[in-house]
């Protein structure tokens, strides 16, 4: 294995495991002993504006109490399919870095396409989860960093694997046409030696 494909698979790695955390579901609920302090006091006011004033201030603290992850209904949204695609990526370097690149280069070529592919449907969930406020910009940003990495080395490889690719399936090309023209010589020249043992026959 190749140090920058070693590197690769660790950055995967990496990104992997950062996506297993930051789609850990949250605890989105209001603990009940809160909402019964809160019941509690609004039922001892008597005066409706002093109820509706507890109302706004609840509420406002619930809002900021608010924490920067996937409830289980994002999670179900778009969690699970994060996490599925960062395993998938992992999964499709090491393929691709497993394929016997002189026999199949090709193999190599389309399983480095199918990791650009999830890398950049994982980078459209990060942006999305972003503008649904289901993360913090911080959070899209070390994501969007980690899963940037990985899109840019496997380009990296991909273009270098092309060439390499074209090389050996351009000498494939060379050495199928040699073959053929061998063949078509031997084919010619038995040809001919049989028209002249014709030629001699008749002679005789």
């Amino acid at each position: 294995m190749a140090d920058k494909e070693f590197l690769l698979i660790t950055k995967a790695r990496e990104l992997l495991v950062y996506t297993r955390a930051a789609t850990k579901p949250i605890n989105s609920d209001v603990p009940s002993g809160d909402v019964q302090k809160v019941l509690h006091k609004i039922a001892g006011l008597d005066d409706l504006g002093k109820m509706r004033e507890v109302c706004i201030v609840t509420a406002s603290s619930l809002r900021k109490r608010r924490k920067d992850g996937f409830s289980k209904h994002s999670f179900r949204d778009f969690g699970q399919d994060m996490r599925d695609l960062t395993k998938s990526i992992l999964r499709g370097v090491h393929a691709a870095n497993d394929v016997m690149f002189a026999e199949e280069p090709e193999k190599r070529l389309k399983l480095i396409d199918d990791v650009l592919s999830d890398t950049a449907l994982l980078l459209d969930y990060i942006v999305t989860c972003k503008e649904a406020g289901i993360i913090s910009t911080k959070t899209a940003g070390i994501w969007s960093g980690k899963a940037t990495d990985v899109k840019r080395m496997a380009a990296a490889w991909r273009k270098s694997s092309s060439q390499r690719a074209e090389a050996i399936l351009r000498e494939k090309q060379e050495a199928a046409d040699r073959h053929t023209a061998e063949i078509v010589a031997k084919v010619a020249a038995e040809t001919v030696r049989k028209a002249l043992a014709e030629e001699r026959a008749e002679v005789f």
